[in-house]
Parts: C-alpha cells; structure tokens; sequence
C-alpha cells in the first residue's frame, strides 16, 4: 500500500476504529516507512496531551443554586398567571359575545358550544391525570 492510503488510516488506527485487517496493514507499513511512523507517533503524542487535559467539568452546586433561585422562580410564576388571566378574559368575553349574538341559531350554538368543550374536557382530562402520576411519581426527585 501506498502511503497516502496509510496516512489516511493512521488517525482511525491511532483510535482504534480499524478491523484487524486495516490494523494489520497500517502496523506493517509502519515498520517500513518512517515517514508514516513520525505521524504515528505524532498522533499518539497529541491523543496524550488532549487527555491530558483538565476539562471544566458540569458545577452541579451552581447548576441547583440557579434553578432554586427565587428571583427566576417568582418571575416563571408571575409570567404563568398572567398568561392564564389573560387566556380565562378572553374566553370570557368570547362566551359572552358568541352566547350574546342575535343572529345565530340555538343549534349552531349548541354545536359550536360542543366542539369547544370537548376538547377542553379532554385536556383536563390529560392534565388531571399527569399531576396524579406527578404526586405519585417515587422517582421524580432523582438527579440524573
């Protein structure tokens, strides 16, 4: 084999991704030419010093001091229920327009009425039963 072929396998031969048959080919080739050993050994000296290096690892302490804060906790809070106080006043002034409008018949509303109200007994439905399995759940204070 040619060393260009070599040269280009000696990364994967340096991590240990070749089959037996590649690893053969690129160890005997590295006996023979020097050129290709160099980057061998080039290889194997920087995969040393990259290991080597010490890599910031994950604060878990930081991580759960900012979750906990209080001022990123009262703002979520403060921002979900004005988002639900604006949602239930425009329902409101939605019921009373469509309940309040002259020109419609009873059955339309009726069905309208229907097609609105179920899928919003479905939801409560899913998020009744997602705070019972929440309440319930024995590993949802495991830290992953």
């Amino acid at each position: 084999m040619n060393c260009e072929r070599i040269e280009a396998m000696i990364s994967g031969y340096v991590d240990g991704e070749l089959t037996q048959q590649e690893a053969q080919r690129v160890r005997l080739h590295l006996e023979d030419c020097a050129a290709c050993r160099r980057l061998h050994n080039e290889l194997q000296a920087l995969k040393a010093d990259v290991a080597a290096l010490d890599w910031p690892r994950d604060d878990a302490a930081l991580l759960e001091t900012l979750e906990q804060d209080l001022f990123a906790r009262a703002s979520a809070g403060i921002g979900w229920f004005l988002l639900l106080l604006g949602a239930a006043l425009l329902l409101i002034l939605g019921i009373v327009e469509f309940v309040t409008a002259e020109n419609t018949p009873w059955h339309e509303k009726l069905g309208i009425a229907l097609l609105w109200l179920a899928p919003l007994a479905l939801l409560a439905s899913v998020i009744r039963q997602r705070l019972i399995a929440y309440r319930t759940d024995k590993y949802r204070k495991v830290k992953l």
